[in-house]
């Protein structure tokens, strides 16, 4: 049975991401799929899907639990492996289950034909839910991500940079299609992910003055900056400031007082540490008892 693991998410700037990469290549190893000469690497390309009312994208927006999500996500902008996801998260815990897609199929996703049959799970569920909620494809993300792991806990430790948006479907397995950046120049994601335990020379590796743990959501940010954004401006934080309270454009939120929502939090700013032992919001879920 799949396991609901935890995940942190944390805004990081070139310099921290150049400081982390130093740090996790001296401490733990690459993933097994990731290739290069270099720095180990590979790119992903995600298709989101909802409903006519976005209901997926207003989940988020306001922090329900449960919520879930589906995409279909391929690597390299490869069709040798395609997948078929359903992400969920149940109280700040995300689960994530996934079936391997013939192209024929996937492109009968994308188009909106879920009128065939399928005994893979989740492809099932997903056909039934497609048509009872007249699914059709929402947004494409797409970046960059460095990975590490580690066994035990399952830590992964994941440094996503080049976050774009694009809504080009037709072309979403070519080997490159029409994107846009959705976040401010030189700011990029860390993502950490754990089972029962983060081990403490982990954590105090990931220990950063100023680390903002947040509510981070791809398909949220990548969804809302399609809607909102002119064309030929990309997103930016200073334009946010001018939103409505509890409406703006930004989502990089701190943990606190709205549980799981990409809607702006008030509270002042924590370092990683801080976050781990403040019991508020999600950081209750990951508390000390995790770290040894």
């Amino acid at each position: 049975m799949l396991k609901f693991r935890h995940e942190w998410k944390y805004l990081v700037s070139s310099q921290q991401i150049a400081t982390l990469e130093l740090r996790m290549n001296a401490i733990l190893s690459s993933d097994a799929n990731a290739s290069g000469t270099g720095r180990k690497e590979y790119r992903i390309t995600s298709l989101y899907f909802d409903d006519c009312h976005l209901s997926c994208y207003y989940e988020n927006e306001n922090g329900n639990d449960p919520r879930q999500k589906w995409r279909i996500r391929i690597y390299n902008h490869s069709s040798d492996k395609i997948f078929l996801e359903k992400k969920q998260k149940v109280k700040g815990m995300t689960r994530k289950e996934r079936c391997l897609l013939e192209k024929t199929e996937a492109l009968k996703l994308i188009h909106g034909d879920y009128n065939f049959a399928s005994d893979k799970w989740p492809l099932k569920e997903f056909l039934i839910i497609a048509r009872t909620r007249a699914f059709s494809p929402s947004v494409i993300t797409e970046y960059d991500r460095i990975p590490y792991v580690y066994p035990i806990g399952n830590v992964r430790i994941t440094l996503d940079r080049n976050i774009s948006s694009s809504m080009d479907f037709d072309r979403f397995f070519d080997d490159r299609i029409t994107v846009r950046p959705v976040l401010a120049r030189g700011m990029h994601l860390l993502e950490v992910k754990y089972d029962e335990l983060l081990p403490s020379f982990i954590f105090q590796a990931l220990s950063m003055e100023a680390l903002q743990r947040s509510a981070f959501s791809k398909y949220y940010l990548c969804r809302r900056y399609c809607l909102s954004q002119p064309v030929n401006k990309p997103f930016s934080y200073e334009d946010s400031a001018a939103g409505d309270e509890g409406h703006s454009d930004q989502v990089t939120v701190e943990e606190g007082q709205n549980e799981g929502s990409n809607k702006p939090d008030d509270s002042p700013n924590k370092v990683v540490g801080a976050v781990e032992n403040s019991g508020e919001g999600h950081g209750s879920q990951a508390g000390e008892g995790n770290i040894v």
